[in-house]
């Protein structure tokens, strides 16, 4: 049970305090006041010490100050939101059988930049926004690595996003030892190589690298093959939902070839998806109405088939059989109507499995199936 104390004195704070209450029966509750003495090495002694065994604690703000190797209270503050976040982390020196406090840098802190053609990255960002199209040129972000001073932490990581290349701008990414020697010290997200710079060069495309202590290793996960496990004893689902009612509005899953352009949406890609309930759009044809999906493609053809001698069935009004309405394999294509409709895929009927009242035909020639594997011949220059 943690201990509580009751204040109504100046008091030094215990290092078993973990929660006070003040009480001053002489004034009212807006005026109840507390001051701490020694709170620098109470709170130090206090708080658990990161090891190989228990997890460290982290102080951010930037009213936290380092004096004499002791963690104190600069000023009473909150936390920043952006950009000046000061932090230490709690750790344990292994050497010196100590607990010690190493800088941090807090998750919230990031740069725009849009004022240079090169930025050199400092210790405390975290993310870096470049819009070269707002300086209408190319911007070039340096990360700090082993040469540079100072050097960059082990275990940094950064990430650098183009939010709008405009007229074709980029922003390269390299390292100070990139610049300095042209050294290949960044892995490149896609082919895993290591190179001297990579380039951004869409609308909202972002990648994060982390410093190993020689070199930059891409944190890929949105790069390499995603896997979605689960066991469940009903349907497994991946979610996609555009909450928009929009008459423009669509959800989709949708892969572009090497020549796609999945920034601007343009092809060649295949598509499959579903509009909203109120879709009207005529921009790709007046085809498309409310609440339906499709699977559509821009490009070469498009591929529907097992690769094994299984049927594709297509089925309207329900899923039972007798829905069925068309089921092709690789002999036939059979229609679900009141008379079987049956399209043998030969060149000559009267060598293919058919039952009577079965039709076929070929480049020249209409086949009726006049008994059991029996055909007779029409030309089609009799009708």
């Amino acid at each position: 049970m943690p201990k509580i104390s009751e204040l109504n004195a100046i008091t030094s704070v215990a290092n078993t305090d973990l929660l006070m209450v003040v009480h001053d029966p002489s004034g009212s509750p807006s005026t109840n006041k507390v001051t701490l003495t020694n709170f620098g090495t109470s709170i130090t002694s206090a708080l658990r010490y990161a090891s190989n065994t228990l997890p460290g604690t982290i102080k951010v703000g930037d009213g936290l100050v380092i004096s004499n190797g002791v963690l104190s209270a600069n000023t009473l503050s909150i936390l920043p939101t952006s950009n000046t976040n000061e932090g230490y982390i709690l750790t344990w020196d292994e050497v010196t059988n100590t607990a010690i406090w190493q800088a941090y840098s807090g998750v919230v802190d990031y740069t725009v930049v849009n004022s240079a053609n090169s930025y050199t990255v400092v210790e405390h960002d975290n993310i870096i926004f470049a819009d070269p199209n707002s300086v209408s040129q190319d911007i070039r972000i340096i990360l700090p690595d082993a040469s540079s001073t100072p050097p960059a932490v082990t275990g940094k990581s950064y990430t650098v996003k183009n939010i709008n290349p405009g007229d074709n701008y980029k922003v390269t990414v390299t390292t100070y030892s990139g610049v300095l020697s042209n050294s290949n010290y960044l892995e490149n997200p896609v082919t895993g190589s290591f190179i001297v710079s990579y380039d951004i060069g869409n609308k909202g495309e972002s990648h994060t690298w982390i410093f190993d202590g020689t070199t930059y290793r891409q944190l890929a996960e949105l790069s390499s093959s995603p896997v979605f496990y689960a066991t469940t004893d009903s349907f497994h689902q991946v979610v996609l939902i555009n909450p928009s009612n929009s008459n423009a509005a669509s959800g989709d899953w949708v892969a572009y070839n090497n020549q796609g352009n999945y920034v601007e949406g343009t092809g060649p890609f295949v598509d499959m998806g579903i509009n909203s309930n109120t879709y009207s759009d005529t921009t790709y044809g007046n085809v498309w109405g409310p609440s339906d999906s499709y699977l559509y493609n821009y490009g070469g053809n498009l591929i529907v088939g097992p690769q094994t001698n299984h049927s594709i069935k297509f089925v309207a009004g329900n899923t039972n059989n007798k829905d069925v309405r068309l089921t092709i394999n690789s002999t036939a294509v059979a229609a679900n109507t009141d008379t079987a409709f049956i399209v043998p895929l030969v060149t000559k009927a009267n060598n293919s499995v058919g039952t009577a009242g079965q039709i076929a035909w070929d480049s020249n020639n209409i086949y009726i199936c006049v008994g059991t594997n029996s055909w007779k011949k029409a030309s089609l220059t009799d009708f």
